[in-house]
């Protein structure tokens, strides 16, 4: 004869197995929305910063000729902007280095979450 609560107790203990299963699922479902959602901002980011690097390649054209006209300028005495110019050719440079740094780390944080180890990312290089 098998007694009633023993029954009673293997289904309790089957069904505290599976909510605990349950929750270590929903857990990690939960952190792989998470991630998805870091990597798809992280992917933003990079695109966003690749426009800013082709905007400040533009502006770094343009500053690199006011420059080269204040130069000529100067030398010719007519007017006296070079010192203008070349704070305006300095500051473009600073936004380019700037913006390849945040670059590079947006990269290196995006390749650490999909699971590529330092090695990895520095052996493949930045696009």
């Amino acid at each position: 004869m098998i007694p009633l609560n023993e029954h009673g107790s293997q289904r309790s203990e089957v069904a505290e197995k599976r909510a605990v299963w349950l929750q270590a699922s929903a857990d990690a479902l939960q952190l792989e929305a998470a991630l998805r959602t870091q990597v798809a901002e992280l992917w933003q980011q990079i695109l966003q910063l690749r426009i800013r690097q082709q905007e400040l390649a533009v502006a770094a054209s343009r500053a690199e000729l006011e420059l080269d006209r204040a130069r000529g300028e100067y030398e010719l005495e007519i007017k006296t902007h070079l010192g203008n110019a070349m704070v305006n050719t300095s500051e473009v440079r600073y936004q380019q280095a700037r913006n390849e740094y945040r670059r590079a780390l947006a990269w290196m944080q995006l390749y650490l979450l999909i699971g590529k180890s330092p090695e990895q990312i520095l052996s493949n290089g930045r696009t």
